[in-house]
């Protein structure tokens, strides 16, 4: 996230697998662009919305995603 944003991602990883929380802490509507490390996704992993089940559109180790205000979203991470 850039400095202008107000936002929060946290990670816990369980034998392998990540929970990602992606939080929106402004107090508007926000399109948060989410990065992580190249070496993260070095072997194949699937990134999966957790409330949805939808697997995400990973490129360039990145996905975006729109949060409302004052919310939060939440991603699986597995191979």
């Amino acid at each position: 996230f850039s400095n202008q944003t107000l936002a929060q991602i946290d990670l816990w990883e369980n034998k392998g697998k990540y929970l990602v929380a992606v939080t929106n802490l402004s107090l508007k509507d926000q399109t948060l662009s989410v990065k992580l490390d190249k070496g993260f996704f070095s072997g194949k992993r699937k990134v999966v919305d957790a409330e949805t089940k939808d697997v995400v559109n990973v490129q360039n180790n990145s996905w975006s995603v729109n949060i409302p205000r004052r919310n939060y979203k939440l991603y699986l991470i597995e191979k």
